[in-house]
């Protein structure tokens, strides 16, 4: 699962690989911690199929509950069948550049996960909104919880966002071993 990323200023440059973000454009992202309902950097493709820098917000409201609920993360074994992703899978594969993520281990520590660059995490847009697409965990992430975001190089996510048959591919790959962070001691006072 993926409930909250880190974006740092740092992630700039990494736009580049995507092509050029206007400046007007930089000084709307936000950075720091993303929760749900927030927004965060996300490329994707325009009508004309050519990369595009947007703000989206983190999390799509369930049907039928408005914004009290939002799903988050996408299963990558069953995007297929759910029909509320199966139709963001075809036409609107996107990638959420980040810092790294965060997860909350059984004692309720916030646990940092990164890389010594930025990476993009799978993701897909529903209307103006996008969800993270999450996948068995691997070693490095195992031990504090069994689901992790699928994460892509810069050249695996232009593969997810431009190349329709290699899309199943990159869901099944192994994801590469990250860092690990306790991001803060919680004291209790009781």
């Amino acid at each position: 699962m993926c409930g909250a990323f880190l974006v740092q200023d740092h992630v700039i440059p990494f736009l580049s690989a995507f092509g050029s973000t206007p400046k007007w454009k930089q000084e709307q992202f936000e950075f720091g911690d993303i929760y749900p309902s927030q927004q965060a950097i996300v490329i994707d493709r325009n009508l004309h199929q050519q990369f595009e820098t947007k703000l989206y917000s983190f999390g799509y409201p369930y049907p039928y509950q408005g914004k009290k609920k939002l799903i988050i993360n996408a299963r990558s074994e069953t995007l297929k069948q759910k029909p509320l992703f199966r139709h963001a899978l075809q036409n609107h594969r996107a990638v959420v550049i980040c810092s790294g993520f965060y997860e909350w281990d059984l004692f309720k520590q916030k646990i940092f996960f990164d890389q010594d660059q930025p990476f993009y995490l799978a993701a897909l847009v529903i209307e103006n909104s996008f969800v993270i697409i999450t996948q068995e965990a691997n070693e490095s992430v195992l031990s504090i919880h069994p689901r992790m975001p699928v994460i892509f190089n810069a050249q695996q996510a232009k593969q997810w966002l431009c190349d329709e048959s290699k899309i199943f591919d990159l869901l099944q790959q192994n994801n590469p071993m990250l860092n690990v962070h306790q991001a803060f001691q919680q004291i209790s006072l009781f």
